[in-house]
């Protein structure tokens, strides 16, 4: 999935899907997966990603695989009210609060935020760099000043306002969402 330009988060997943699937029937016959798949209590959704997991991986295997039909739900996300972002962000520590504040106020993607660097944050103007992430475009939104004032209230020990430079960016932004 590497050649094919996947994201290590997407392999993971994958990855993680497939193990899933593979503890519950033989991944090595395609027969016995679509038995398994048609009866599993899953949603249409998560059906939809393991098979599209299970089709690449038999592409890889070399395995001639006919993949079943399946159909994607839309669903509403659940969007919290701006009162509840805000009582959150205050009761959660400095650096997690001045990272919920970014997210909000820039609607800027949880990697696009972590990726930050100091130099893209202008006191003098109140905006922020945003560095795109999957397939979107630079911006550089306005912050409040108590946005502004807890992300300076943050410490300077890196280029990155939130992991260090010598942390490998991945594991640390896991780390970061995990705790």
């Amino acid at each position: 999935m590497k050649h094919e330009g996947y994201l290590d988060s997407t392999i993971r997943a994958s990855v993680k899907a497939l193990r899933a699937v593979g503890r519950r029937c033989n991944l090595l016959d395609p027969d016995l997966f679509k038995d398994y798949i048609a009866v599993a209590e899953i949603s249409e959704n998560r059906k939809d990603h393991v098979l599209d997991d299970v089709r690449r991986f038999y592409s890889w295997l070399g395995v001639e695989f006919q993949r079943p039909r399946s159909r994607r739900v839309e669903k509403l996300p659940f969007i919290p009210t701006e009162a509840e972002v805000d009582a959150l962000a205050s009761a959660v520590g400095p650096k997690l609060s001045a990272y919920m504040r970014l997210v909000k106020e820039t609607g800027a993607r949880a990697g696009e935020i972590w990726q930050m660097q100091w130099t893209d944050i202008d006191p003098n103007t109140s905006t922020v760099n945003i560095s795109p992430e999957k397939g979107s475009r630079p911006r550089r939104p306005k912050i409040s000043g108590n946005t502004m004032a807890s992300v300076f209230a943050l410490p300077r020990d890196s280029s990155f306002v939130f992991h260090r430079a010598d942390a490998d960016p991945e594991i640390s932004y896991q780390h970061f969402f995990r705790n």
